[in-house]
């Protein structure tokens, strides 16, 4: 219905006018029409709100793997001295190999 149409029901009104079924019917229409869409609005809302806190889990997540891959990364280096590593040019993967050497003795 039309901001137009609603405000001549309005004024025809508070005139003290009667309305007749069709404009009852149509003002019914309105009012349930109105009522879906906030409804969905609603749906809407509440799914982007779980998504969101969803989303947020896991960044809090992935926060905390990297703050312990981070401290990881950092025993490594603290292990020996991985600059000149004998068994490949990345020390990542001698610290891990020298870790592992370790752990077995």
């Amino acid at each position: 219905m039309l901001i137009e149409q609603l405000n001549e029901l309005e004024q025809r009104l508070a005139a003290g006018e009667h309305l007749d079924n069709s404009e009852c019917a149509a003002l019914l229409a309105e009012l349930w029409r109105l009522k879906t869409s906030v409804a969905s609005k609603v749906i809407e809302r509440d799914v982007a709100l779980d998504e969101s806190s969803r989303l947020q889990a896991a960044l809090n997540e992935a926060n905390a793997t990297i703050v312990e891959l981070r401290s990881e990364l950092e025993l490594l280096k603290a292990i020996r001295d991985l600059g000149t590593c004998p068994l490949e040019n990345r020390w990542t993967n001698c610290a891990v190999r020298m870790r592992k050497a370790a752990a077995r003795k």
